[in-house]
């Protein structure tokens, strides 16, 4: 499982400057398509501010309805300008296969906003009073 999460944070903080749209777009296309979905609940798109980038994903083990489990919560890099939660699909159910709680979350992009409103998006994405209550059901924050 170590060398399943070391992976899954290295391939996640790589994104190519040149060919930005193409080349990273495919690779995370074909790792979005190859991570297991069988036991993980998706609850897409959950709004937690009014703008249509202020969106986010939470990916809960099935498992995770018995039992609390730890929470994490992925913020992708894309220079500011640039990224879709959708493209990091793979990163929700890879932890979520691990027995996390995920939640990834999109965030408003340059030049609609500038600093410091990336840092207050990440606040609410990240923020447990933010997510859905299913998620503070089934996800430990302590």
């Amino acid at each position: 499982m170590l060398i399943t999460s070391a992976l899954v944070l290295l391939l996640s903080a790589y994104v190519p400057f040149d060919s930005r749209r193409s080349e990273a777009g495919n690779w995370l296309s074909v790792l979005s398509n190859v991570t297991p979905l069988d036991d993980i609940q998706h609850l897409l798109g959950y709004a937690y501010g009014s703008n249509p980038r202020q969106k986010l994903d939470v990916y809960i083990p099935r498992a995770a309805a018995s039992q609390p489990h730890p929470v994490v919560v992925f913020g992708y890099g894309g220079v500011l300008t640039d990224g879709n939660r959708d493209e990091y699909r793979f990163v929700g159910e890879a932890f979520a296969s691990l027995g996390f709680v995920t939640v990834v979350y999109d965030y408003r992009l340059y030049p609609e906003v500038s600093f410091p409103t990336y840092s207050q998006d990440a606040a609410l994405g990240a923020g447990v009073r933010a997510t859905p209550s299913d998620t503070r059901q089934c996800g430990d924050v302590s």
